[in-house]
């Protein structure tokens, strides 16, 4: 699972003018920055499925949403009572921070929507796995109450247990109507919402990239490539379809010498924003290198906990869509 944020600052043109006078028209609030935060792997329901009502156990942080605050397109009474998938969603509790990630392998995420009936996330994304089956995985011996059987992957938190989450959603803005009409790996959506298109990879692997038969595509180079500034490269002829490292990371695989990387063409965001001046950033963990190997390439080889103690690296290169 990874998360990032990308940012949109002020055009430095237009950073002595007054809030009011951007555009065309004068608003209460006017934006003068953007922050994007996504997350993967895991379903809206799962964090704001009950938005904004929490259950607000004894012993466990209070959330009270502001008066109209407006409730979500999310878990009904009938999605709730009647689920169309093999058990209705239970609510995870605090000692339950530790669960097991959806798979977000294509053909499994399609099997889960089902052709838009949305009713086989149990099998399709979630392997099936009970959320008790699910804690012992992780060595959470946290026992399961509730109707059984109970599947981890259509339960849900709420502002007792994400409430940081909750609290960014009273203050900012969320898309809970939204219908994602991508499939698959961790890849493919960080081009997709930096580059708005998964077509234009330059070289690549043939599990990793589709191109077609008529089309060059190369396998990338060994080693790691260096990037230009404003002399990016055309699209090539191929399309990412799955999980694999960026050429132009030095702490990408491609360091050990074995060439498995993707090198993209093209226009991103970034692109975008730098020819209209207006400053951006791209933040993830784990991207400062903490060592240099001998051939002089960065080692990004910081760990971080996660809740049962055990350690996992901070930085995943291929969740760092620039990179490409």
């Amino acid at each position: 699972m990874g998360t990032a944020t990308a940012a949109t600052g002020v055009p430095a043109a237009r950073a002595a003018e007054a809030p009011g006078d951007w555009g065309l028209g004068r608003t209460a609030t006017p934006i003068r920055h953007l922050v994007v935060i996504f997350q993967e792997n895991e379903t809206f329901d799962h964090y704001f499925g009950t938005y904004p009502d929490a259950l607000n156990p004894p012993g466990e942080p209070q959330f009270a949403p502001r008066p109209g605050t407006p409730a979500v397109n999310g878990l009904s009474p009938a999605l709730l009572l009647t689920n169309p998938n093999s058990a209705n969603p239970q609510r995870l509790d605090r000692s339950q921070a530790l669960t097991c990630g959806a798979s977000n392998n294509y053909s499994n995420e399609q099997k889960a929507v089902d052709g838009g009936k949305m009713d086989n996330f149990v099998a399709g994304t979630g392997g099936n796995t009970t959320l008790a089956a699910c804690l012992a995985s992780v060595g959470d011996t946290t026992p399961v109450t509730g109707p059984q059987p109970n599947y981890s992957v259509v339960d849900y938190f709420d502002g007792n247990t994400v409430t940081a989450l909750w609290n960014y959603a009273q203050n900012f803005a969320m898309s809970d109507s939204f219908y994602g009409t991508g499939y698959g790996q961790s890849d493919v959506g960080a081009i997709n919402i930096t580059g708005a298109n998964t077509y234009g990879a330059i070289c690549g692997d043939g599990v990793h990239v589709y191109a077609p038969a008529a089309a060059s595509l190369q396998a990338c180079p060994q080693g790691v490539g260096t990037a230009t500034p404003g002399a990016d490269q055309p699209p090539g002829p191929g399309t990412m379809i799955g999980d694999v490292d960026p050429y132009y990371d030095g702490c990408s695989n491609n360091s050990a010498g074995t060439g498995n990387t993707i090198a993209m063409g093209g226009p991103n965001v970034g692109d975008v924003l730098d020819a209209r001046r207006v400053t951006w950033g791209w933040f993830q963990g784990g991207f400062a290198p903490t060592a240099t190997t001998s051939a002089g390439l960065p080692v990004c080889g910081q760990n971080v906990p996660l809740q049962n103690g055990t350690q996992e690296q901070a930085y995943s290169a291929h969740h760092e869509p620039f990179e490409y």
